[in-house]
């Protein structure tokens, strides 16, 4: 369960960074403020750690990350909404959570 929830923190860093990057193009035309890379990167601050505490308790239990398969449910719903930065932003970034079992 840990190291599935490490792997879904790992995840959710990199969409935040994916996030600010994809709609950089944006906030140099002036239509996304500032304060939406803050939030991101804020979001990606806090989701690292949250996988320092993960990898922390797997090695405290004699496992590293990476050892144990993972589900790719974040990944898979980035991929799907990759063609459109306004269909991510619709769904949310961490929309594909919801139903996973852990």
């Amino acid at each position: 369960m840990i190291h599935n929830m490490a792997h879904i923190e790992l995840n959710a860093i990199d969409l935040a960074w994916d996030t600010v990057a994809r709609f950089s193009p944006l906030h140099a035309r002036g239509l996304v403020p500032t304060a939406f890379f803050a939030d991101f990167a804020h979001v990606a601050d806090d989701e690292a750690r949250h996988l320092g505490w993960c990898l922390q308790r797997l090695a405290e239990m004699g496992v590293a990350y990476g050892d144990i398969p993972a589900h790719n449910v974040l990944w898979e719903g980035a991929e799907s909404t990759a063609r459109g930065g306004t269909e991510r932003a619709a769904r949310g970034v961490g929309a594909g959570v919801q139903g996973v079992r852990i």
